[in-house]
């Protein structure tokens, strides 16, 4: 059984509930399929510090937290709190403010010292903290740099309490298909936890060094528990892809979800795969035409052939049922 804060007060952790079943509701409405990953490890004991890549603003904080049954606190935007009563709630609320570099002055001091104290005492009294480490919300399907605040936080926690205090990081990766629109689908895949202890001797040898390890690994983390598609021409590629693959062979969620991570691995530096995808989708564009009607239709199509023949040699996926119509178509936070 999950260890509860038992330093919550008892009012604040009803509301916590009453919120959580408010979103539970919520997101089945929203959301037309909501598959989670590793659940397996949402059951955990003892300080954490919950991370997500961030494609959707507040969903990435309502997604992981549903499946968390300890009472998390969020690492929010400090401009959030300038309203006195805002602010005032937000405090006893659940969330610790953070500044960013654009919520300060030019020229003026970036001051986080409370933060990272409200962050050490939390986690002294087997909290959980959410973090979205990124920094910024971007719905694209690639995840950026990490801010390091995660790592100084961990590891700070820890040096001060002699490695003893088993601070985890638990990190999870948020696929969305389309995280602006209404009834789409979404895959919140859970890792395992890493443990800032493991960063002790680094720690003791070089802070900062020890810090951009650690903020290495969990970066690296996120990318296998997403779909990492690199940047914006990987990111139209992979959907592309996609779309082709999904009216051609239609599968589940769990199962497109793996196929889309093969495809980042394989796909994206196949030059000539994405030269024939592009040529491929200028031809529908020009014929306005799509490659669903096209599934529907029967169309003939060498061009496509061609790609289904490079993606069955890279995903090593069953297209024979399939060869008729492919081988005749022409055409809250912020991290700190």
């Amino acid at each position: 059984m999950a260890h509860r804060n038992a330093y919550i007060n008892p009012f604040l952790r009803l509301i916590y509930f009453a919120l959580r079943v408010l979103v539970w509701f919520g997101l089945r409405v929203l959301y037309r399929r909501r598959l989670v990953l590793g659940r397996e490890h949402t059951h955990f004991d003892g300080p954490a510090i919950v991370i997500v890549n961030h494609p959707s603003t507040l969903m990435d904080v309502l997604n992981p937290a549903l499946e968390i049954w300890q009472e998390m606190f969020f690492l929010a935007n400090y401009g959030m709190f300038k309203n006195p009563v805002a602010g005032w709630i937000l405090r006893r609320f659940f969330c610790i403010p953070v500044k960013r570099k654009e919520d300060v002055a030019e020229g003026a001091e970036r001051d986080n010292m409370k933060a990272f104290e409200k962050s050490f005492e939390h986690l002294e009294k087997n909290g959980v903290l959410f973090m979205a480490v990124e920094g910024t919300s971007w719905m694209n399907r690639f995840v950026r740099p990490l801010k390091t605040g995660v790592a100084r936080i961990a590891l700070g926690t820890e040096a001060r309490n002699d490695w003893a205090l088993g601070v985890k990081i638990i990190p999870i990766g948020l696929s969305y298909t389309a995280p602006d629109r209404f009834r789409s689908d979404v895959v919140v895949n859970f890792g395992a936890p890493v443990y800032a202890r493991e960063w002790a001797e680094a720690w003791q040898n070089n802070h900062q060094q020890a810090i951009s390890d650690l903020i290495g690994h969990l970066e690296a983390q996120l990318k296998t528990l997403s779909i990492h598609t690199r940047d914006e021409a990987g990111e139209l590629l992979i959907t592309r892809l996609e779309e082709i693959l999904q009216n051609e062979q239609p599968i589940s969620q769990k199962a497109a979800f793996e196929r889309s991570q093969r495809l980042v691995k394989t796909a994206l530096d196949d030059q000539e795969l994405g030269a024939k995808t592009t040529a491929y989708f200028e031809n529908l564009e020009q014929a306005k035409l799509s490659d669903a009607v096209l599934a529907v239709e029967q169309k003939p199509a060498l061009l496509l052939n061609t790609i289904r023949q490079g993606l069955g040699l890279l995903l090593g996926l069953p297209f024979l049922s399939s060869a008729m119509r492919f081988g005749s178509c022409l055409v809250f936070y912020p991290g700190f």
